[in-house]
């Protein structure tokens, strides 16, 4: 069996918003969610976030010019995606 390609470490770039979502230890449940998400439309990727010497996955989800448009999008997932952990960070 082929080992899952790495993801990208989460870092900060300058510039623009986006939706950071559902935290999880696991890999599968991140990219489970990344699929149902992009199967709508949605721009998703899984990142991974080096805490405390743990490895957590989440969603990035879409860039967006003004943090308005981002909580829009945020708001919509929790709405109609049962995104249940989902909030807006600057990049």
């Amino acid at each position: 069996m082929t080992p899952p390609a790495p993801l990208p470490i989460e870092s900060a770039a300058a510039g623009g918003w986006t939706v950071l979502a559902n935290p999880t230890r696991s890999r599968e449940d991140a990219e489970a969610l990344e699929r149902q998400l992009r199967g709508r439309g949605y721009d998703a990727t899984v990142v991974r976030v080096l805490r405390d010497g743990d490895t957590w996955y989440r969603l990035r989800v879409g860039r967006y010019p003004s943090a308005d448009q981002a909580a829009a999008a945020m708001h919509k997932l929790r709405e109609h995606e049962g995104v249940e952990h989902a909030f807006v960070a600057s990049e």
